[in-house]
């Protein structure tokens, strides 16, 4: 009995593994990803991006790719910067650690925060965040609001997990030389 439950547990687990495709693309360093969609590892090079410390990646249910970046840029689909996506302003990309995060912008449909951390000099680390809506270019996405200040004086790495809702986020970074939570 006891196998024939673990069987059955492995076989759930093993349907939705293959059922939800969106973080099937890691794409990161230099010009290199990792592609999960065939349920083997395959290597892929020739991206674009270039990350040192943080990247991330968006791809749909099935495993295609919409929109990834390291912070400073962000490319459509297709390795094509998108319109605004250049971030100069906004993270400065290869001092910080997990530098930028996306996630669904919660009500509006085909709209990402994609929230970025600058490098972390003399305690000016910020958080910002971005708007890629992936309607406008014709399907292809644009940044339509960009490099908006959220907080300052905030050290590197972020992390973000599903809210018990199943609707929210959290967005967790560490803040400087204090201990609190916002």
């Amino acid at each position: 009995m006891k196998y024939y439950a673990t069987t059955f547990f492995l076989l759930i687990c093993t349907i939705n593994l293959f059922s939800q495709l969106e973080t099937a693309n890691w794409i990161f360093g230099i010009n290199a990803g990792l592609d999960f969609n065939s349920g083997e590892l395959e290597c892929v090079d020739g991206y674009p991006l270039v990350a040192n410390h943080g990247s991330s990646v968006l791809s749909d249910s099935e495993g295609n790719i919409l929109f990834y970046t390291n912070g400073f840029e962000v490319w459509n689909k297709y390795d094509e910067v998108m319109p605004n996506g250049i971030l100069v302003d906004s993270c400065a990309g290869v001092q910080t650690m997990q530098n930028c995060v996306i996630i669904p912008r919660v009500g509006h449909d085909n709209q990402y925060l994609l929230f970025t951390l600058d490098k972390f000099y003399n305690g000016n680390g910020g958080l910002k965040y971005n708007i890629v809506d992936l309607l406008a270019d014709n399907g292809l996405g644009d940044v339509i609001h960009k490099s908006v200040s959220i907080q300052d004086s905030l050290l590197s790495g972020a992390a973000v997990t599903i809210h018990e809702n199943g609707i929210d986020y959290w967005l967790v970074i560490r803040s400087l030389g204090e201990t609190k939570s916002e």
